[in-house]
């Protein structure tokens, strides 16, 4: 099992629930580990699609922008604004 590193100071994490609840056109970032254990993070904008929101985020291997449902996945977190390398 990966261990998930706690955000750093100044990074506000977020729920699925609270997550729903923004705007259309904030950025957030999912944050979780890929196989290895490594840390991952997407940059995604909360986007309306029909009656609720999504997460759309682009997909570097396929070159596309994609759409991720609003939910809470196992160790995974989001955090508010975009992705800070």
């Amino acid at each position: 099992m990966a261990f998930i590193n706690t955000p750093k100071v100044g990074r506000e994490v977020l729920t699925a629930d609270q997550v729903k609840q923004l705007p259309a056109g904030s950025k957030v970032t999912l944050h979780g580990c890929d196989r290895y254990g490594m840390h991952t993070q997407v940059e995604c904008t909360v986007v309306q699609s029909g009656r609720k929101k999504v997460l759309e985020w682009f997909d570097t291997s396929s070159f596309q922008f994609k759409l991720k449902p609003i939910q809470n996945y196992p160790n995974k977190y989001y955090t508010k604004g975009g992705a800070k390398w």
